[in-house]
């Protein structure tokens, strides 16, 4: 009988151990896994392009969203590995890891890579694994508890702001200053006053700094 093909994709040799330790205790699925391992990008990639050769995927894709590519550089933006990943998997249930709670990161996430599994790292446990991989496998979506109150508590304002919104926001929350917005995103100067202003008139209702805007986003989970 046929095992379920599952590639990691990850760079830290104690993560891999464990998913597959995790994996391999539990009675997760009824003939085993037939684990491949890559440690950067154009590895996954390769693995995905020799099972499309067979005529086979893998069933299941583990990554680490933050993927390198094998000279240790990274992509342009964070999420650019993982979304072209995603697309080389074609069918593939992707589930993604993210190493630290960024609020505005996963939210990106969420919307332009769409995984089927996505999790948090300090959430992951032996039975957290293995009810998050059998969910995905049963053609379910599984998202830990933080990433749903993530998305949960973006609905109403996902209908009001829209990710350049969101993406000021993030940018003025790690210091970069309004004037040098347009070296980030491709919109004028005066386009991103507007819109910064529209923010304070929404989230704050007063003519507030910088600080005080970014510290109201922050509250209600914006960042």
């Amino acid at each position: 009988m046929k095992k379920t093909n599952v590639l990691i994709v990850d760079d830290r040799p104690m993560v891999i151990a464990g998913i597959q330790s995790a994996l391999h205790s539990q009675d997760v699925v009824e003939n085993g896994f037939y684990f491949r391992v890559s440690n950067c990008y154009e590895e996954a990639v390769n693995s995905i392009k020799k099972m499309k050769l067979k005529s086979q995927s893998f069933d299941l894709i583990i990554s680490d969203v933050d993927l390198k590519k094998c000279d240790g550089t990274e992509f342009d933006y964070n999420e650019k590995g993982i979304i072209s990943l995603k697309i080389e998997g074609g069918k593939s249930k992707l589930i993604t890891i993210i190493r630290s709670k960024d609020n505005y990161r996963i939210y990106k996430i969420l919307r332009t890579v769409r995984p089927d599994g996505f999790i948090l790292q300090t959430e992951l446990s032996i039975s957290i694994l293995v009810d998050l991989v059998k969910a995905v496998l049963n053609e379910s979506v599984y998202y830990s508890q933080s990433i749903f109150n993530i998305l949960n508590s973006n609905q109403t304002t996902s209908l009001i702001l829209d990710d350049i919104d969101r993406e000021i926001l993030y940018l003025i929350s790690k210091g970069v200053k309004t004037k040098n917005l347009p070296k980030y995103i491709p919109r004028s100067l005066s386009a991103f006053e507007k819109r910064k202003q529209r923010l304070k008139d929404l989230l704050v209702m007063d003519n507030c700094s910088d600080r005080e805007l970014i510290e109201k986003a922050a509250i209600q989970k914006l960042i």
